[in-house]
């Protein structure tokens, strides 16, 4: 599985941010036109962010600030999710946002997928010196793995958000909501049309 390393961290409310980006090239620091992926929890592509201010609008417990980037090409201000622990998963930025740049991941998600994987990256590396035409990548700190919100998008969806990414199968496909063929009791989650997921989401 591909990864992102952690290359920087800025202060936030409570905790730092982790930032992310495949790599140093691909992260230039605020101020710059390379920000890569900012949040872990709460996570936000900030060089797709265009600074509608929706995410800010929708969070029920007031997560996001604003902070300046300029000399940014999509905008030179972006939501920086200042209070990520307080996030209390409902989701409501990710559907909001116009560009798809937010992906909220449960935190059990993050720690599990990272132990689950573990003994595929070793048997991984393990064939990879057995191999000496490929090379190895080399990587320092720590990683995480590499979720939809960090792929390349081919799209700028607008309008009422049917497809969307599968948090498990990493698709951008159709989602049933409301009632499906397997499952007419579906409402109010959603579920992959490809995988058969069924992401669970809570109403207040």
């Amino acid at each position: 599985m591909s990864t992102y390393a952690k290359v920087a961290t800025h202060d936030g409310d409570d905790e730092p941010i982790q930032i992310w980006a495949k790599d140093a090239d691909s992260y230039g620091g605020v101020g710059s036109d390379k920000l890569g992926i900012w949040g872990s929890v709460v996570a936000v592509d900030f060089d797709i962010c265009v600074a509608d201010g929706a995410c800010i609008e929708a969070c029920p417990v007031d997560v996001y600030d604003w902070i300046d980037t300029p000399n940014h090409p999509a905008s030179d201000k972006k939501a920086i999710m200042a209070r990520e622990p307080d996030c209390i998963i409902c989701r409501a930025c990710e559907e909001v946002c116009p560009v798809v740049a937010v992906l909220i991941t449960d935190p059990g998600d993050i720690d599990s997928d990272s132990t689950s994987e573990a003994p595929a990256e070793e048997s991984s590396e393990e064939s990879t010196e057995a191999s000496p035409a490929a090379a190895p990548v080399i990587s320092s700190g720590p990683q995480m793995p590499m979720t939809p919100v960090m792929e390349t998008r081919p799209h700028a969806y607008t309008g009422y958000k049917q497809n969307s990414y599968c948090v498990k199968c990493g698709k951008y496909t159709f989602h049933w909501h409301g009632s499906s063929p397997n499952n007419p009791d579906l409402y109010p989650n959603y579920e992959c049309k490809d995988c058969g997921f069924v992401r669970k989401i809570k109403i207040a």
